[in-house]
């Protein structure tokens, strides 16, 4: 029996008929690759979700969380239905990228409003531009704190040009160098700051002290073009 099929079995045992169905998803979607991340995405869906619902959940993931590392996400089908105009990005990444572990798959079928996940990228990015404002005015001259203030955005970048090219009918790459250098080439904006925080965060490039202040600079340009591009989009969808 693999770890799937136990950890399948144990949450079928916890929720009873309660569990509409269970799934992986984002980049540990992919069975292939699942040595690869550092973590495994697990959302259980459940017809109904309750307080005692979430101490179950929270008994399981204390056994559980040396497999998974972070926390599943634990929503029921009400939540989901109201809720994919809120987070049509989140569940946008859950559509394209999950893989079906036991259930029906209630999110084979499910069809979010481009119009409202064009909103959601402009909001998280005019969002991400306030915060880059306050990281530096609070830590002028401290590199070590902006340059970590820039890294903290990169997985919602990621996020946002993943939808961006979702909703412009442009098939998203496995490799999240390419999605970046795709969306940059769609919103005509330079990919090199995204790309270079993106290298940092890996591990691939270590990013000097005295290359903060003019990627930073870079990064909030690039962010602020996107985000005129983003504003852009509304009269094409």
């Amino acid at each position: 029996m693999n770890k799937f099929t136990e950890l399948t079995n144990e949450l079928k045992g916890i929720f009873g008929e309660n569990l509409h169905s269970l799934y992986v998803y984002g980049s540990g979607s992919n069975f292939d690759e699942i040595n690869r991340v550092s973590n495994i995405n697990l959302l259980i869906l459940l017809v109904k979700n309750s307080a005692n619902e979430i101490k179950k959940a929270a008994s399981f993931y204390k056994k559980w969380r040396k497999f998974l590392r972070s926390v599943p996400l634990l929503v029921d089908i009400n939540y989901v239905n109201e809720s994919l105009d809120v987070f049509s990005i989140e569940f946008n990444d859950i559509v394209n990228e999950h893989t079906l572990l036991f259930g029906d798959d209630f999110f084979e079928n499910i069809k979010i409003d481009k119009k409202n996940i064009r909103l959601q990228c402009e909001r998280e990015l005019k969002g991400k531009l306030i915060l880059l404002e306050r990281i530096y005015i609070e830590n002028k001259g401290k590199e070590k704190f902006i340059l970590n203030g820039m890294l903290g955005g990169v997985s919602a970048y990621l996020a946002i040009f993943r939808n961006i090219l979702r909703i412009s009918d442009i098939a998203v790459p496995l490799a999240k160098k390419e999605i970046i250098n795709r969306a940059a080439e769609l919103l005509e904006i330079k990919a090199e700051p995204f790309i270079k925080l993106l290298n940092h965060k890996e591990g691939v490039y270590k990013i000097k002290t005295n290359e903060v202040a003019p990627l930073y600079i870079m990064l909030f340009t690039e962010a602020m073009k996107m985000a005129e591009k983003i504003d852009k989009l509304e009269g094409k969808l």
